[in-house]
């Protein structure tokens, strides 16, 4: 399409008239003298308007031209597109028959899609089942497998614990033996079994006799009521265990006389209380059987 050009206006007759008009009212202003009257001055601004009105006109006239310009190009235009109207129309019916095929398809392909989706839901489904059943008998096996190495544990404690018991029992009876070569070799066999023990934790600890009394980490042996904190130890019976930093069991002491007047040596008044409530076999301090299984189960000493 040809770009329509506006035609143009020559100004300069349009110049020359607002020139008259101003060199006019200039001549009347001059003649008239000062003061000028009412009529004089009308005339003066009538001429000067006049001349504006002729300088503006041949810009008013080309804007009008060019606004027509427009208005025609639109105009042919709308013509043009309006006689390609059929043209539109048919391309709008293929489009339609078109899109009717694409939703078509696209229907099936989300169909398709659904199945699929539900097919891939069920899988999952399936395998976190599995997963889940998987989780749970391996739980069942790791649990097993940790209730037995506390079992285990614990049983090897209490195999321990017995067998530190009675070598401290083997020691006392040479001390009492009178033989210091006999309690030399005793000591140096107990020293290396809690050396070995102590390689795995199990630490034994035993107070001094004269030692205050501490019911956190002592015993009394036989005694008709909990003896007072600080009242000192007269014997020692048994010695007090630590499993990997934590109290295992306590030391048993004897603060009285009571046992030394009856007549009894001390294995034989350890052994005695074999039958009591608080005294185990070998003259452990009471604990039962199952008690240190019990709380290794129970999470009260660290694996």
């Amino acid at each position: 399409m040809t770009e329509t050009v506006v035609p143009r206006i020559p100004k300069w007759p349009f110049l020359l008239g607002d020139l008259a008009l101003l060199a006019v009212a200039g001549w009347i202003a001059y003649e008239s003298g000062a003061p000028m009257n009412v009529w004089t001055g009308a005339i003066c601004l009538a001429a000067v308007a006049l001349g504006a009105w002729v300088c503006v006109m041949p810009f008013l006239r080309e804007d009008s031209a060019a606004v027509r310009l427009i208005e025609v190009d639109s105009l042919a235009t709308s013509l043009q597109q309006i006689q390609n109207i059929d043209e539109v129309k048919s391309r709008i019916i293929d489009a339609t028959a078109h899109w009717q095929a694409i939703n078509d398809q696209a229907a099936k392909a989300a169909q398709s899609a659904r199945e699929v989706t539900d097919r891939m839901n069920a899988q999952v489904r399936e395998f976190q089942d599995f997963f889940q059943r998987s989780n749970d008998q391996e739980k069942n096996t790791l649990r097993l497998e940790i209730d037995k190495a506390k079992r285990a544990e614990g049983e090897w404690l209490q195999v321990m614990v017995r067998t530190l018991d009675y070598v401290y029992a083997l020691y006392l009876a040479g001390v009492r033996s009178g033989k210091p070569e006999l309690t030399s070799e005793l000591s140096q066999f107990q020293n290396a079994c809690r050396d070995a023990a102590r390689r795995v934790g199990l630490a034994p600890f035993a107070p001094s006799v004269g030692e205050a009394f501490d019911p956190r980490q002592h015993q009394a042996h036989e005694a008709a009521a909990e003896p007072q904190p600080g009242t000192p130890i007269g014997e020692v019976l048994a010695t007090g265990y630590t499993f990997q930093a934590q109290l295992l069991r306590r030391s048993l002491v004897r603060v009285t006389a009571g046992d030394a007047e009856s007549g009894l040596p001390v294995e034989d008044s350890v052994a005695a209380g074999e039958g009591e409530s608080n005294l185990p076999e070998g003259g452990v301090q009471s604990m039962p059987t199952d008690d240190v299984t019990a709380r290794r189960g129970e999470g009260e000493l660290p694996l």
